[in-house]
């Protein structure tokens, strides 16, 4: 319980949003509901804290999580201003994997053509969500989705900090990771891939979440461990119009401080 309460001081964390702490009156009384640091990590915010823009419009793309963002219009662009490691690419972001490799997407009546995973993605807007020790992390789904399943990709656990994204160092293909398929009629299939990181060894996928359901934008989708790490987001090619501000500002190295459920851009043609 000291080591949670040193947690919320250092970080200057509000307990004050936690599910577990409403009510209480102090950070000490917070601190005494959970059993680990850990637990307090990846705690639950009260349903009030979680504000989930357009949740009537199946054309709005919102944050994932409380996360620094990087938006890139287009992978090569992304390449040329941020990601430096050598050999990155989006084959490799997704472990080379074939379409064979992912779920049956027969259920769904969703055409996928055979060969690289990576074909579709070529040219497609990227969106980097890196989440720091002070953040809230869970993170939810951004957009109302079916669920297509997903594949692990085994690796190292390298730091996610820009210092060393931006090295010779290629994190982001290199770091242990899970690539998840989110369907929407307005963006196709959205690849989500959640990265581990250094003291970030646990994703905790929800257990409700199944194969082939359909889910509103916000449901919980997971749970990092102890640590910061990063969500990476790959759209097929022109579907994503993301606000200019968040381009801009990664144009510039900068990222830009969001909250889960913030818009982040809409789609840019129906997909029926």
């Amino acid at each position: 319980h000291k080591l949670i309460l040193d947690y919320i001081h250092e970080y200057n964390i509000d307990w004050t949003t936690a599910e577990k702490c409403q009510g209480l009156k102090s950070a000490e009384e917070c601190a005494q509901q959970f059993e680990s640091k850990n637990e307090f990590f990846q705690r639950k915010l009260a349903p009030q804290f979680i504000k989930i823009a357009g949740i009537n419009n199946p054309r709005m793309f919102v944050s994932p999580a409380d996360c620094r963002l990087s938006a890139f219009d287009k992978v090569d662009v992304a390449t040329e201003y941020w990601i430096k490691g050598k050999g990155f690419s989006i084959d490799t972001l997704l472990g080379g994997k074939n379409y064979p490799t992912v779920p049956d997407a027969t259920k769904l009546k969703v055409t996928l053509p055979y060969g690289k995973l990576s074909d579709s993605y070529q040219n497609g807007s990227l969106l980097i969500c890196r989440l720091a020790p002070d953040d809230y992390h869970r993170f939810h789904l951004p957009m109302d989705c079916v669920y297509m399943g997903h594949y692990k990709i085994p690796g190292e656990f390298y730091s996610v900090d820009p210092r060393i994204v931006n090295s010779s160092i290629d994190v982001y293909s290199s770091n242990k990771r899970e690539v998840h398929l989110l369907h929407n009629d307005h963006f196709g299939t959205v690849l989500c891939v959640v990265i581990s990181a250094t003291c970030t060894g646990s994703i905790e996928i929800n257990p409700q979440l199944q194969e082939y359901q359909h889910y509103s934008k916000g449901f919980d989708f997971g749970t990092f461990g102890f640590g910061g790490s990063t969500l990476v987001l790959v759209f097929p090619p022109h579907t994503l119009a993301i606000c200019r501000t968040f381009t801009q500002n990664s144009l510039h190295g900068n990222e830009t401080y969001i909250k889960v459920g913030n818009r982040i851009g809409t789609a840019m043609k129906s997909l029926h």
